[in-house]
């Protein structure tokens, strides 16, 4: 017994317009999540990891420092050995005295440690007062630093 086929729906000019529309919608919603916000400065206590000068870094370990204190400006200068020199501005956000501790790690172009991390060194920062910390490279081959802060 021979079964007939079943007769297809007529697709209508609307509905052939849909699945065009569907894929127009979808790539519009996919346009809008490629494109990036426009950027912004993030603000001090928003980040932990910061950039500084062309060669520099800052880290901020715990909550309460990122909270409490920025780094302002940086200078870079190299020595007439060609050591790396770095003077900080640490600047305390808080309306009262903040105890925090600094130190300064080099490394060479490639990203390795030049003469291990310097030792931390404590600092009282004023109420809304800036101070300046210096770092200097244990050898020539230091091209790069990070500034940490806890």
């Amino acid at each position: 017994m021979h079964r007939p086929t079943p007769a297809r729906p007529r697709r209508t000019p609307a509905r052939r317009a849909i699945p065009p529309l569907l894929a127009a919608a979808a790539l519009a919603a996919l346009a809008g999540c490629a494109t990036a916000p426009a950027p912004q400065a993030p603000a001090p206590e928003e980040t932990s990891q910061a950039p500084l000068g062309n060669a520099g870094s800052l880290v901020v370990l715990d909550a309460a420092a990122r909270t409490a204190v920025t780094c302002s400006a940086v200078l870079e200068r190299a020595l007439a050995d060609g050591r790396l020199d770095v003077a900080a501005n640490l600047t305390n956000l808080a309306s009262h005295p903040v105890l925090i501790r600094v130190q300064c790690g080099f490394q060479d172009r490639l990203g390795a440690a030049v003469g291990g991390a310097g030792p931390w060194q404590e600092l009282t920062l004023a109420e809304n007062a800036v101070q300046t910390v210096h770092f200097t490279a244990p050898s020539a081959a230091a091209a790069r630093y990070t500034i940490r802060i806890r």
